[in-house]
C-alpha cells in the first residue's frame, strides 16, 4: 500500500525594483512567481515586505484547503487597506 504524504508548501519573498514579490513552492518546487500586485489591471509591486507575505500566505491557505489560487480584489483590499499608500506616496489598489 502507498503510503501518503502531504505536501509541504512554502513561501519565499523577492526584492523587485521598487517593492517585493513572492513565490510558493510545493515540495520545494516554485509553482508560482509573483513579481507584481495580482488582480489589479496596472503593474504594481508590493510596496512593503509584509504585504507580499500575508498575500503569499493566503495563497498557501487556499491551496491547502482545496480551493484554487486565485486572489480577489476583496482579498488585496484586507492585506493592502492598511497601507494605502506607498513609501512613494501612491495608492496601492486602484
Amino acid at each position: 500500500m502507498k503510503s501518503h504524504n502531504p505536501q509541504h508548501f512554502e513561501s519565499r519573498v523577492f526584492k523587485v525594483v521598487n517593492g517585493w514579490g513572492y513565490d510558493i513552492l510545493v515540495d520545494d518546487s516554485i509553482v508560482i512567481h509573483q513579481e507584481s500586485v495580482p488582480v489589479i489591471q496596472t503593474k504594481q509591486v508590493f510596496a512593503k515586505k509584509g504585504q507580499a507575505e500575508k498575500t503569499a500566505a493566503l495563497v498557501i491557505q487556499k491551496l491547502k484547503s482545496g480551493q484554487h489560487p486565485t486572489l480577489t480584489k476583496f482579498d488585496l483590499q484586507k492585506i493592502l487597506a492598511p497601507d494605502e499608500t506607498n513609501d512613494n506616496g501612491q495608492r496601492n489598489l486602484e
